[in-house]
């Protein structure tokens, strides 16, 4: 052999080392990668940085509902104003539901789209209709009870959700006291 053969052998050689050399570490790196990743992912090895547990953030809970007045009855509900506001994304939900109450006897005095979402329905109130409110809750037992003490008059907003209104006809006696919530506070004791 001549000596550029032998010179071009030597590079071809030396060549073949590097990248023998160089793959060999990059199958290294990827090896030892993927063992610590498995062994974290397994809980085996703890991550240092992470030494506490995910928490979902702190939700305060819902203010208070006040109670009915004792033993008041459920009100004339042609005395009830209400207006039903749809929350969700289902087209005429407030007109249908409307519809019911009025049926049912409720003077219903709006209906339209709201901006707001919400999950479940509510009956917006405040100090002055609380007796009306609870009345309301008779017909439409799935809403809770949102007490804004703020608001002024005796008109209720009825809030409906993505659970649906569930508008029903009552079931009780009328000449029995308004069952008070739970957890309801003396309207007073509310700020």
């Amino acid at each position: 052999m001549s000596d550029p053969n032998l010179a071009r052998l030597a590079r071809r050689h030396a060549e073949h080392e590097r990248q023998s050399v160089l793959f060999g570490v990059i199958f290294a790196v990827l090896a030892v990668t993927l063992l610590v990743g498995a062994a974290i992912y397994t809980e085996i090895v703890p991550l240092p940085f992470v030494n506490r547990p995910f928490s979902t953030p702190h939700t305060p809970p819902p203010p208070p509902v006040p109670c009915p007045p004792e033993g008041v009855l459920a009100v004339e509900l042609d005395t009830v104003n209400v207006a039903v506001y749809n929350t969700t994304t289902y087209g005429g939900l407030a007109k249908t539901t409307g519809a019911d109450l009025e049926k049912a006897g409720f003077t219903l005095v709006d209906t339209a789209n709201s901006e707001k979402r919400l999950s479940e329905t509510a009956i917006v109130f405040g100090p002055e209709a609380i007796p009306q409110a609870y009345t309301l809750a008779l017909y439409v037992p799935k809403a809770t009870l949102s007490y804004d003490s703020k608001r002024t008059g005796t008109t209720l907003d009825l809030m409906l959700g993505a659970d649906g209104p569930g508008v029903v006809g009552p079931e009780f006696d009328a000449n029995v006291p308004l069952e008070p919530a739970p957890g309801c506070l003396p309207v007073e004791k509310i700020k």
